[in-house]
């Protein structure tokens, strides 16, 4: 077997031979044919337990450091929290944009100000 330098990408050499369909935890996006975490996940919500809060300098978003008790936790996803509803701008897992039952995941949330959130506290995530 005879190969080229065209044969090789990032994607060949980070994924093999670009078949990503042996991982359950993505889906295509039709839209623009980019693989999407939540669209391969059976269960579209999820529920992570409060460990730590954090508010950086400068930025409105809380980072919430948490362990995914139930379900999966992804971009996009939503809750209401003390009557304030809010949404997921980016998750930070072992499996990346993704977080799985019993992982430990730093999540992005807009819409929420630290005074909202307890530690020890359990917030139910989905999608719509």
């Amino acid at each position: 077997m005879e190969w080229s330098v065209r044969d090789m990408s990032l994607i060949t050499l980070t994924f093999g031979n670009g078949n990503l369909s042996r991982n359950p935890y993505f889906g295509n996006s039709a839209h623009t044919g980019v693989r999407s975490p939540i669209s391969g996940l059976k269960n579209k919500s999820g529920t992570i337990k409060v460990k730590k809060i954090c508010q950086f300098f400068n930025v409105d978003e809380l980072y919430i450091i948490g362990e995914v008790m139930e379900g999966a936790i992804s971009e996009s996803m939503k809750a209401i929290v003390n009557g304030n509803q809010c949404t997921v701008k980016e998750v930070e897992s072992k499996y990346g944009a993704i977080g799985k039952k019993g992982l430990l995941i730093g999540a992005l949330v807009q819409g929420l100000d630290k005074e909202d959130v307890e530690i020890g506290q359990e917030i139910r995530l989905g999608l719509e």
